[in-house]
């Protein structure tokens, strides 16, 4: 019988830092769930979302692609780096990138939606992991 390995390091954290890696991995949850339904249901994903539908669906299979390498990165920068800067970049580039074409073209509810859920994400996680940061740095 061999001897338990150390315990991951957000075990001994505090409850800020606990808090960030939940948040940080329900995040990449959500990616991943956005990735699976837009690549295996695409076309009911689509309608959910309150698009009538899309041809060709090589472009909402791409989005899917997409959100399942951002699901990835986001856990992979936070193991390694306990950082967020490209979690909140991203979810910063979508809130704009929704916001500017829901002022450009008629989209359904659901665009408006991943803005305010897509801001919500960024500002949560980077508070979060600020306030962290500062703890363990003892500020």
């Amino acid at each position: 019988m061999t001897a338990p390995g150390p315990p991951p390091a957000w075990f001994g954290a505090g409850p800020v830092r606990r808090l960030t890696t939940v948040a940080v991995g329900l995040v990449s949850l959500h990616s991943l769930a956005i990735a699976v339904a837009l690549l295996l249901f695409t076309l009911p994903a689509v309608r959910l979302g309150g698009f009538p539908g899309v041809e060709p669906p090589f472009f909402v299979r791409q989005v899917g692609v997409f959100h399942l390498v951002v699901a990835i990165v986001y856990l992979v920068e936070y193991a390694r780096d306990r950082r967020v800067t490209l979690l909140v970049t991203i979810k910063t580039i979508a809130v704009v990138f929704l916001l500017v074409n829901l002022m450009i073209d008629r989209l359904p509810w659901s665009v408006g939606l991943s803005a305010v859920g897509d801001g919500a994400m960024a500002l949560g996680v980077g508070l979060l992991a600020r306030q962290a940061h500062r703890r363990e740095a003892g500020g």
